[in-house]
């Protein structure tokens, strides 16, 4: 997955196919903005979850799991965006 690694984007698609590899063409072909819920499950996004706090050593808190942050592929790169730990100054 090093490809995925730099690009938040791919990363998303690289886990969800790894969690429902059935779905690995839809995935592939899913519009960036458009709703992930429409081509897979509630588990799939909690195992998605799961895949992004393990590989990205963060904590999605449950207040956090709401559609606008989880609810496509945009939102979910922007909310890591929104996670990433500032640099320190120098």
């Amino acid at each position: 997955m090093s490809s995925a690694a730099g690009d938040p984007a791919l990363l998303v698609r690289a886990l969800l196919k790894r969690t429902s590899p059935h779905l690995a063409q839809k995935i592939d072909t899913l519009p960036p903005t458009a709703r992930i819920w429409d081509v897979v499950d509630s588990l799939s996004i909690l195992d998605l979850v799961a895949d992004l706090e393990d590989a990205l050593d963060l904590v999605v808190e449950p207040i956090d799991f709401i559609p606008e942050n989880f609810g496509s592929i945009d939102r979910i790169v922007q909310y890591l965006a929104r996670r990433a730990p500032v640099p320190p100054r120098s």
